[in-house]
């Protein structure tokens, strides 16, 4: 299996929900902004938003929980 890691640095969009799978394993989504500002063609500054859910699983559940 490959494993494919990212780093995003960004604002909380929402509040975390955790819940626990039938195993009983936490699992916690949230919304993650991650902003880019950068310059237009006419040299104006301009930001660009993206939304990314983001899902933490176990330690890192309860952690960002």
């Amino acid at each position: 299996m490959n494993l494919n890691q990212i780093l995003l640095i960004g604002r909380a969009g929402t509040d975390p929900e955790m819940r626990y799978t039938p195993s009983g394993t936490p699992v916690t989504n949230f919304r993650l902004a991650v902003s880019n500002n950068r310059r237009d063609a006419n040299g104006e500054w301009t930001e660009d938003t993206e939304w990314f859910t983001v899902t933490a699983w176990e330690r890192q559940a309860e952690s960002v929980n």
